[in-house]
């Protein structure tokens, strides 16, 4: 990660090596992602819903990703938060 330029290296704990850790963003658009047109991306459609929807119980590569809660596993908590989201467009930051 940079800030301003300076590469920041993480670690887990204060006892970790320097650059251990690798800081990782989850994002509910995972089906839009960031293109090269403006506006295009940051917007929770049903598409990301029903990728969720579809993963409830399975491990795959692309569980992770899908993980909000960080339990291990897609489940209904991860549709919960998903579904807060639905229509979310970044543009409107408290919309939800």
């Amino acid at each position: 990660m940079y800030v301003l330029g300076v590469q920041l290296l993480g670690r887990l704990d204060s006892f970790s090596q320097v650059g251990t850790y690798t800081l990782r963003i989850k994002n509910m658009d995972w089906t839009g992602g960031l293109g090269t047109t403006m506006n295009q991306g940051e917007w929770v459609s049903i598409a990301d819903f029903n990728g969720v929807a579809y993963s409830i119980g399975q491990h795959n590569a692309m569980s992770y990703w899908k993980d909000f809660d960080s339990s291990g596993f897609v489940n209904i908590n991860d549709m919960s938060i998903v579904t807060a989201h639905l229509n979310h467009n970044c543009t409107a930051p408290s919309n939800p």
